[in-house]
């Protein structure tokens, strides 16, 4: 199953000054009250505002994105969508020396994070997105590597990105039981006697226990 874009996206295409931008939009957690706390990259020049479609609801949603070298590549974005689970991983490649990038990358932690992509076409002459940003990629940031660079050498920072299909795939540690399973559903009578049934005592043929007159 191919990945479709909307109708005003393959329209703008017919235009020869457009060229494609990737949009970045990464979560860290702040070290000191634990909120979420987000920051906006695209391997554009400058800083833009730019409409991009919020992958949950749909709707089309602006941020401020910051350029000028601080989104050096994306890595591994498919084009394709598998028939089965799959989970996808790419890596995002942000510069070292960029102010926004340190102090996300620096100051916040990034695991676990949410972390989204998107990607639009840019025109050259208006300066302007042609449509809204398609998502091409929504996730959770697995690792982040910071790359010291040696004298007169380049550094980078490397974040390794999962999809959120591996949430899918991540076992639960709690044991399953009748509370457990009411939670979800207050009519589950699945496990109702799980806790007791180990003592029960089923009778089968002649040892079954003869009743006494009286009791």
């Amino acid at each position: 199953m191919t990945r479709s874009s909307n109708p005003d996206m393959v329209a703008a295409r017919a235009n020869p000054n457009l060229e494609s931008r990737d949009f970045l939009r990464i979560g860290g957690r702040n070290r000191s009250t634990g909120a979420i706390e987000y920051a906006n990259f695209w391997n554009g020049i400058g800083t833009v505002t730019a409409a991009v479609v919020d992958v949950e609801t749909g709707e089309e949603v602006e941020y401020v994105f910051v350029g000028a070298g601080s989104l050096i590549s994306i890595d591994g974005i498919a084009a394709v969508c598998e028939q089965s689970i799959t989970i996808g991983t790419l890596t995002v490649t942000l510069s070292q020396i960029d102010q926004n990038v340190a102090n996300q990358a620096r100051g916040y932690d990034l695991h676990e994070q949410r972390a989204y992509i998107w990607q639009g076409d840019f025109d050259l002459e208006t300066k302007v997105l042609a449509s809204p940003a398609e998502s091409v990629f929504a996730g959770i940031v697995d690792t982040c590597d910071i790359n010291e660079p040696e004298a007169g050498g380049t550094g980078s920072i490397e974040i390794s990105l999962r999809s959120h299909v591996s949430e899918m795939t991540r076992k639960s540690t709690l044991k399953r039981s009748h509370a457990s399973e009411i939670l979800r559903n207050p009519d589950d009578e699945f496990y109702l006697d799980t806790a007791v049934v180990g003592k029960w005592i089923s009778y089968l043929g002649q040892d079954t226990p003869k009743q006494i007159s009286g009791k």
